[in-house]
């Protein structure tokens, strides 16, 4: 799977219904397996924050990245509607250590406009925080270029995760490199 996402990840969702639709059915399908909170980790994929390495294909998207959280929020809301049960959603933004650090900033900014809107018009703080993904290796140590954006997104309330020991080059005893490295 994580071998041919980049492959198929612009084509999952270029329609706000369907953004809801998936929202909605995975938010049935974790509470019907037992699940009480889920986080779900997503990306700004519209407006001007889409992926520059795909623009081509997100052309095609013609919604701003308030009706792009609204839909996924939309559906969320609706799957707790029809299990008439209470489940907790939070949303964490993901960031790529391979971003400019002034897109990364951008990304923040953008996190917590949407934050402020999302909780005037749900009464919820859905979005609870930042994630920082993708190779923590090469030659320059990656998150430590990123320790500004870390420090604003702080300041600006988010939570941080990163993901680490994923880079498959490191071998044994990766995450504990990556945590001693960033």
């Amino acid at each position: 799977y994580l071998k041919i996402y980049h492959h198929v990840r612009d084509y999952l969702f270029t329609d706000l219904e369907d953004i809801r639709r998936v929202c909605f059915e995975g938010a049935l399908q974790a509470f019907h397996n037992g699940t009480c909170l889920l986080e779900v980790r997503t990306s700004i994929k519209s407006g001007h924050f889409g992926d520059p390495k795909s623009r081509h294909i997100m052309e095609k998207i013609k919604f701003t990245p308030e009706e792009e959280f609204f839909a996924m929020i939309d559906g969320f809301e609706a799957a707790k509607k029809y299990c008439e049960q209470k489940f907790v959603v939070y949303l964490v933004i993901t960031l790529r250590r391979s971003d400019s650090v002034a897109r990364c900033l951008k990304v923040v900014e953008e996190a917590h406009k949407l934050r402020k809107i999302i909780q005037n018009k749900y009464g919820w703080d859905y979005i609870r925080g930042l994630d920082i993904a993708g190779h923590e290796f090469g030659t320059e140590n990656k998150a430590k270029r990123l320790i500004g954006v870390f420090d604003h997104a702080r300041k600006q309330g988010f939570k941080l995760t990163a993901h680490a020991g994923e880079d498959k080059n490191v071998g044994e005893g990766g995450i504990l490199h990556c945590v001693q490295h960033l």
